[in-house]
């Protein structure tokens, strides 16, 4: 429900709940649905991804494999939507484990090939936004987030001691 709401907003330009519009970043529409922010949706996405697609691949078998793998596909669509990086790795990484642990190489296969295709499959406002970011770690991390990451490294390196 809360993926058809965040599509429901690239249709209808707002929520279907809270009536708010989707946020945009670099001219791209970051679907929500009715949370606050485009990566707590993600966050959502991502945690309850994991379920149906193991279902889907390894479990079930006939009608519900179809309709699992069908509600699979509409929360995946629903993640890239939210152009959130982290927890669209976060979830590629998920995948990659449960392909690991159950050695499907077809599916390591396909994660692999998916690295291969993103560069190509991105909108150009990415690649765009990329190319004016020379270095790998602004692309990947927030320039802000950074500075807080060094900031608490810098702080636990001069006060190491453990709390009572």
């Amino acid at each position: 429900l809360a993926s058809a709401d965040g599509f429901s907003s690239l249709i209808f330009g707002r929520d279907l709940f809270s009536g708010a519009a989707y946020q945009s970043t670099i001219g791209l529409p970051r679907i929500r649905a009715a949370f606050a922010h485009t990566n707590l949706f993600a966050g959502y996405l991502t945690l309850f991804l994991a379920l149906p697609v193991s279902l889907a691949l390894y479990h079930l078998k006939g009608k519900r494999r179809l309709l699992l793998t069908l509600v699979s596909v509409f929360l995946l669509l629903a993640l890239i939507n939210t152009y959130s990086r982290s927890a669209i790795f976060g979830a590629w990484v998920a995948i990659l484990y449960m392909a690991i642990c159950k050695k499907d190489k077809i599916l390591m296969l396909l994660l692999a090939g998916s690295l291969l295709l993103v560069p190509l499959l991105v909108p150009p406002n990415i690649r765009q936004w990329a190319n004016r970011n020379h270095s790998l770690e602004k692309i990947l991390f927030d320039r802000d987030r950074l500075e807080i990451y060094r900031g608490t490294l810098n702080m636990i390196r001069h006060h190491p001691e453990k709390p009572d």
